[in-house]
């Protein structure tokens, strides 16, 4: 009797270690849906990026619910922020907005913000993260593609988009 009582005592330390393991994974514990933008990114932001030897200027806007990115040959992407708890939220292909969720999680103290396409699941990595920060005394928005590697910062203005966008 005393060998079972072991046995069932092992196989309950395996379990609790396996439930702390999953309870303390990026997904379950630091993830924080939101359902607008924050304040300290709306506003247009404006960024620049050299490729094949060309600047290739670009901007986004966000506002409480909405983003739209403009490209450097001027077409235009947009999204809209709804909330991960919303039942009938419906995809139109031909949108210029097309239906996301956002959040948000801690990573070397700073916010890294991200948006999903609607209908995606909670577990699958965003494409594009982004921060919220500043870069001698100007605020900055760094964006980056998780799949690529790269990086894009944006500012305040056309000027300063000029000016330090080879930083990142």
């Amino acid at each position: 009797m005393r060998f079972k009582n072991i046995i069932k005592l092992i196989v309950l330390v395996m379990f609790a270690f396996i439930a702390v393991s999953f309870s303390t994974t990026k997904a379950s514990a630091q993830v924080h849906y939101i359902s607008s933008n924050p304040k300290s990114i709306r506003g247009t932001w404006y960024g620049e990026k050299e490729i094949d030897g060309q600047d290739y200027h670009m901007s986004i806007s966000f506002d409480k619910k909405k983003a739209v990115f403009v490209d450097g040959y001027g077409s235009e992407t947009g999204s809209e922020i709804h909330s991960i708890y919303e039942k009938h939220v419906k995809v139109n292909k031909r949108s210029l907005f097309t239906p996301v969720y956002s959040g948000y999680y801690r990573q070397n103290g700073h916010n890294e913000y991200f948006s999903k396409p609607w209908g995606t699941s909670k577990s699958t990595d965003p494409e594009t993260t982004y921060g919220y920060g500043e870069y001698r005394g100007h605020e900055t928005l760094v964006m980056l593609n998780n799949n690529t590697g790269e990086k894009v910062g944006f500012f305040r203005s056309e000027r300063l988009a000029d000016k330090y966008s080879d930083r990142f």
